[in-house]
């Protein structure tokens, strides 16, 4: 019996969730078939996203990553398959500056989000400022500032990166939404770890908004998504087609055709 070919054997592929692989919460057909193509070629399929693994776990339908998944950026390096966690990465005091800086002016602020090994916790601005007097640095994975518009954002991140932040990365995961969390957590750290873990020969990664900056800088091929943000657009090896097109299913033919 022939041998099935293994032409994504040793390469990693790495997707964001929102606005990447998934379009408003749906997964494509196109993008579920060329996902299990890669993996009957041999290849590693992964989600990094700053969704915590939970919630990725009750969207896989038709598809699965086939080893680790990762959420909150790169906090949480899991196998929802077995539950061996690879990488559980927490912040430290370092966190305190920008987040004080953060939260200096709150008009602009809808919500704060603290992602705690105990769960989220979705706060007021005000409820938020009582509870950093007794939160714990290293409890937390990633805080996350809603904001009530699109400039409100802007402003956050120019206050926040006013403070000392060194090991700590401040940015837009969606247009009203700021994060901040220890670069050593971030997506291309996650990346980074994967590979090494796995020995993959290359690794892959595609997304559309500016958390997934670090993300393709770290990859040996980092995809914008068509519709992508300019920031991303601008450290993008390559740019393959708008989301809602199957961005996925793309690159998989890319890597078919011009290899890695």
């Amino acid at each position: 019996m022939k041998k099935k070919e293994q032409r994504f054997s040793g390469i990693l592929l790495a997707s964001d969730w929102d606005g990447t692989l998934s379009v408003g919460g749906e997964v494509s057909e196109k993008n579920r078939r060329a996902i299990r193509e890669f993996q009957d070629g041999g290849g590693f399929f992964t989600v990094i996203s700053g969704r915590t693994p939970s919630f990725l776990s009750e969207r896989f339908e038709g598809f699965a990553p086939n080893t680790y998944t990762v959420g909150l950026n790169g906090a949480r390096i899991e196998d929802l398959r077995t539950g061996e966690v690879l990488y559980d990465g927490l912040c430290d005091e370092g966190m305190l500056p920008p987040l004080l800086a953060a939260m200096k002016e709150t008009d602009g602020i809808e919500h704060v989000i603290f992602y705690r090994t105990d769960g989220n916790h979705i706060l007021t601005p005000e409820d938020a400022e009582k509870q950093i007097l007794s939160l714990n640095p290293t409890s937390v994975y990633k805080t996350v500032f809603i904001t009530k518009t699109a400039e409100d954002a802007q402003k956050l991140l120019c206050r926040a990166g006013t403070a000392p932040h060194d090991g700590y990365e401040i940015v837009r995961s969606f247009p009203t939404g700021v994060e901040l969390l220890a670069e050593q957590n971030g997506k291309g750290a996650a990346l980074l770890r994967l590979k090494k873990a796995l020995g993959a020969r290359a690794a892959l990664a595609v997304g559309d908004f500016e958390n997934d900056i670090s993300l393709l800088r770290a990859a040996d091929i980092g995809y914008a998504v068509g519709d992508a943000v300019p920031a991303l657009l601008d450290v993008a090896s390559r740019v393959t087609c708008p989301a809602k097109d199957g961005a996925i299913a793309a690159i998989v033919e890319d890597i078919k055709k011009r290899g890695i």
